[in-house]
């Protein structure tokens, strides 16, 4: 339960800082595709690890 918790937190936090962070590098590089990039690679990798760690701990309790 405890690590469902810190999953999602990180991914609203996530959520909310990685753009704004995001575009401050995006407006010091002026570079559209730098900004797609963070913005939503990010969010896939964020999704994917902490989906996929849960999981994994979620599973690994049912053997």
């Amino acid at each position: 339960m405890k690590t469902a918790l810190i999953t999602i937190v990180a991914i609203v936090l996530g959520y909310y800082l990685l753009p704004i962070i995001g575009s401050f590098i995006a407006f010091a590089f002026k570079s559209f595709l730098f900004h797609f990039i963070l913005d939503y690679g990010l969010y896939i990798v964020a999704f994917a690890g902490g989906g996929g760690y849960f999981w994994w701990k979620y599973l690994r309790k049912l053997d």
